[in-house]
């Protein structure tokens, strides 16, 4: 474990606020935190003009958060926004100056609102973890006994089975009963004609 911590050298590791993070973004906290780290240093060697800018290149940003030029541009944007930080253009070429907002209560603010945000997605996760486990009771009959939805269920099975079952033995019967009359009907009729006209023939050629 220590060879890890050795390789990966903490001293130049990206230090976040976890807090922070949740309430801002994770970028934007990067972002702050480095602005942070970077004021503290001008400051600490008087390098700070008479409105606590300092002079920072995208590209010396870039190396310390590893976010790109366009990552930049709508990060400082929303800490902006926030009013975490100021920034402006200085010199001829304009080099970016930026400034941290030194009043503490704008910070606590934002860390306070993540921390109720949190508190009630909490809430609203045990709730609905709660009506989840709830099971429905079911309704009272006419004679105030709760019905049984397993008979619902099988008498309405039953009733659509028996239905079934009926109309196709009705129509089973009828077809056959229909198809064996004429059948039957038919071969003896046939027969008895053939019968008595062979009879017929025969009685009058023996007669002459």
């Amino acid at each position: 474990m220590n060879s890890i911590f050795r390789i990966l050298n903490l001293d130049n590791t990206i230090a976040i606020n976890r807090h922070l993070a949740h309430a801002i973004g994770l970028q934007e906290s990067v972002f702050y935190q480095a602005l942070l780290a970077k004021c503290d240093y001008y400051e600490k060697r008087g390098q700070l003009d008479a409105g606590g800018y300092f002079y920072c290149t995208s590209e010396d940003m870039e190396e310390s958060t590893t976010l790109s030029r366009r990552a930049q541009d709508r990060v400082v944007a929303r800490l902006i926004q926030l009013k975490l930080i100021s920034y402006c253009r200085k010199g001829m070429p304009a080099k970016r100056f930026f400034a941290i907002n030194q009043d503490t209560s704008v910070l606590l603010e934002i860390l306070e609102q993540q921390e109720k945000s949190d508190v009630t997605s909490e809430e609203t996760e045990t709730e609905q973890k709660a009506d989840e486990g709830t099971e429905e009771c079911a309704e009272p009959s006419g004679n105030g006994q709760i019905a049984d939805d397993s008979a619902v269920c099988t008498k309405r099975t039953n009733k659509i089975v028996r239905n079934d079952q009926t109309r196709l033995y009705e129509t089973y019967k009828q077809d056959c009963t229909e198809r064996s009359n004429k059948i039957v009907r038919n071969d003896q009729t046939s027969l008895y004609e053939t019968y008595k006209q062979d009879c017929t023939k025969r009685t009058g050629k023996h007669k002459g």
